[in-house]
């Protein structure tokens, strides 16, 4: 649960004295759930999830606390996290997916499939081997979201998923299969999910 959540700024004047502060937010988030950040643009849901990631400068003894049982110290305990603005690398479309991790194939066959991009893989000249970025085979903006997600969910060892709006760029019927073979689905079981969104529904 969230509360008391205030978020002010100044975005008149250049140097303003009242920097984008997020104030008074106490927020306690149950391992393993899936908690959904909703409000208006520019509301400070992004700036929400720089603070979880430490990207923002703590005031007046502000501090994120993830505490871990027993069982979780010597655990691998990765944070993921998809920003609002969807990136690859001038790689294969396997390479940015895996991104120089150990190759599990019947992971990342879920993953494809979990993030509906198997169809998109298919009609790619090379398969999933084809060069995308800046020099290879250009992405519409929902594939690029897809292939970041896909980025997120392919290391089994991730703990906390931090999603910034991920579903902003796909049409309803592909962000209903998002939500719920990806966000909702067994790759995300055990790992705890923050999802940034607008989109009420």
């Amino acid at each position: 649960s969230i509360t008391n959540g205030e978020f002010l700024g100044d975005v008149e004047s250049e140097g303003s004295s009242h920097p984008f502060i997020l104030k008074d937010i106490s927020c306690r988030i149950t391992p393993g759930s899936l908690t959904c950040v909703i409000g208006e643009v520019g509301c400070g849901k992004s700036s929400f999830l720089s603070a979880v990631l430490g990207e923002m400068e703590a005031l007046d003894e502000s501090k994120v606390y993830i505490p871990r049982g027993e069982e979780g110290v010597n655990a691998v305990n990765y944070t993921a996290y998809c920003s609002q603005t969807p990136w690859v690398v001038n790689a294969t479309l396997r390479d940015n997916i895996v991104f120089g991790r150990a190759f599990d194939r019947a992971r990342y066959e879920r993953v494809l499939d979990a993030c509906a991009l198997q169809p998109d893989i298919e009609i790619l000249p090379a398969q999933d081997m084809t060069e995308i970025g800046e020099r290879g085979v250009g992405l519409s903006g929902g594939q690029k979201a897809r292939v970041c997600l896909a980025r997120a969910l392919y290391s089994p060892g991730t703990s906390l998923l931090l999603l910034d709006d991920p579903l902003s760029s796909v049409d309803s019927h592909v962000g209903e299969h998002l939500f719920n073979h990806a966000i909702l689905g067994a790759l995300t079981k055990d790992t705890t999910k923050v999802l940034i969104t607008h989109h009420t529904q």
